[in-house]
């Protein structure tokens, strides 16, 4: 998993790239990425499997945080081992945060 943060030079946005390998996840998975960004629409953003990871690409405002989990087959959540903090949710575990 990992995440790769590209900022504007013009704009104060950041082009963000989420990835997940395909290890993490069981064959033929769906992967879906849901957060702050997306009002948690849990299959709204889905990831496209290219090689051996998912990826989903979005531009974000600069300066603010985002908390976040990828959504796998609409069935369980999983964090990103490289996101910035993990803070606690509100159902008894800990979601992924990036700061920008």
């Amino acid at each position: 998993m990992g995440i790769k943060k590209t900022y504007s030079k013009s704009k104060p946005e950041c082009k963000v790239t989420f990835t997940v390998s395909a290890e993490n996840v069981p064959d033929k998975a769906k992967v879906f990425l849901a957060g702050d960004f997306n009002n948690w629409e849990e299959q709204s953003l889905r990831m496209t499997k290219k090689g051996n990871e998912y990826s989903k690409s979005l531009t974000l405002p600069a300066g603010s945080s985002y908390q976040f989990k990828y959504n796998i087959d609409g069935e369980y959540w999983i964090n990103d081992d490289a996101a910035d903090e993990y803070p606690q949710n509100g159902f008894g575990s800990d979601n992924s945060q990036i700061n920008l």
